[in-house]
């Protein structure tokens, strides 16, 4: 991660390197995740990008979806 920032030499050191694993949310549809909500999470946010919101409303229509879900989608998409 470190090769990503603009980092003075002299304070390199100091900076932790940590693999990150990224995602690009609108090339996910290939993913499989074990998690059904964070399978929600990306499904949802996909459609909301596409602006398919009857794919929505088909799929999650009679899903109980956690004001807790509600929230992630909604400050990811905010």
């Amino acid at each position: 991660m470190a090769d990503m920032l603009e980092i003075p030499e002299k304070v390199r050191p100091m900076v932790s390197d940590y693999k990150m694993n990224l995602l690009q949310l609108r090339a996910s549809e290939t993913c499989d995740f074990q998690d059904p909500e964070v399978a929600a999470v990306f499904d949802i946010s996909r459609s909301i990008y596409e602006r398919d919101y009857q794919r929505i409303n088909t799929v999650y229509k009679n899903r109980n979806i956690t004001s807790e879900l509600g929230i992630v989608i909604g400050v990811k998409d905010g």
